[in-house]
């Protein structure tokens, strides 16, 4: 019994360990973004990760995409910072895992497409699908379900973003197209 308590101990430990390596962290990674993608409908790909003692992770070259194949989201490198025992055991149950101490986003890049039949962003069509998945079979019609998610402070640099109409013609030779237009090195701070 004693050799069997110490085998599992050792092994344990070495799972541990191993999950210390980015390699090994970017392996399991890639396993659950396959997943992820599948339950989302949106094709996801996350280059690399980096989990430091679980408190701090970083993902890098993540892109989502949306149903038309386009890039809708993507991020050269996000740092986040957390409370590994809070993110698991949650400050309460209101705020269950959706506590995060600090957020940095390293160029990333959303780009919104309204959809030519029903106006609706593919963003939209994003988030209907997270709500899809996370809503509650048990309370269906019930109002405010949305558990609050909490980004303490939040650094973004060298963004940019892009929104296209297809519905609407570009507007040659004028100032501003609202209908089609690109703002980047957008950089900010928000707590």
């Amino acid at each position: 019994v004693f050799i069997f308590f110490v085998t599992i101990m050792i092994l344990a430990e070495m799972i541990s360990l191993s999950m210390q390596f980015p390699a090994i962290q970017t392996l399991i990674l890639n396993y659950i973004t396959k997943q992820l993608s599948t339950e989302l409908q949106h094709p996801t790909s996350i280059g690399r990760v980096s989990i430091k003692w679980f408190d701090a992770v970083s993902l890098e070259k993540v892109k989502i995409f949306d149903r038309q194949g386009r890039p809708m989201i993507q991020v050269e490198r996000v740092d986040v910072n957390h409370d590994f025992w809070g993110l698991i055991l949650g400050k309460d149950k209101k705020t269950f895992g959706t506590y995060l101490d600090e957020a940095t986003l390293y160029r990333p890049a959303v780009w919104l497409v309204k959809n030519p039949k029903t106006g609706d962003l593919n963003l939209d069509e994003f988030i209907a699908r997270i709500e899809e998945l996370t809503a509650n079979p048990n309370s269906p019609g019930v109002k405010d379900q949305n558990v609050p998610f909490v980004i303490k402070q939040v650094h973004l640099i060298e963004g940019s973003f892009r929104w296209d109409d297809p519905r609407e013609r570009i507007m040659k030779g004028q100032a501003f197209d609202y209908n089609h237009f690109t703002l980047q090195k957008i950089n900010a701070e928000a707590r």
